[in-house]
């Protein structure tokens, strides 16, 4: 069971974010469940970070993406979106 655990930092690689963003979603309640084997010691279990991932919602593809009349692709509109996701729950 040792191997499924990842620690924050571990976690923080695979996602490839900061191990700050990983916190501050774990302080918002919006990032990948974790487990709390104490105080101070936080564990995530992969098998529930692969569910999790595959879970979240992608950036929604609009319709409009294709090529322009000219026949280069259209620049993506930035757009301010939550990382990661509110999840519905069942």
């Amino acid at each position: 069971m040792g191997a499924r655990l990842m620690t924050e930092m571990e976690l923080s690689k695979m996602l490839n974010v900061k191990p700050a963003t990983i916190r501050q979603w774990r302080a918002r309640g919006t990032g990948p469940p974790y487990l709390r084997i104490n105080s101070r010691l936080i564990r995530y279990d992969r098998q529930v970070i692969e569910a999790w991932l595959e879970r979240v919602d992608p950036a929604p593809k609009r319709e409009d993406d294709g090529p322009t009349e000219f026949g280069a692709p259209k620049m993506p509109v930035m757009t301010r979106r939550r990382w990661p996701p509110k999840l519905d729950t069942v």
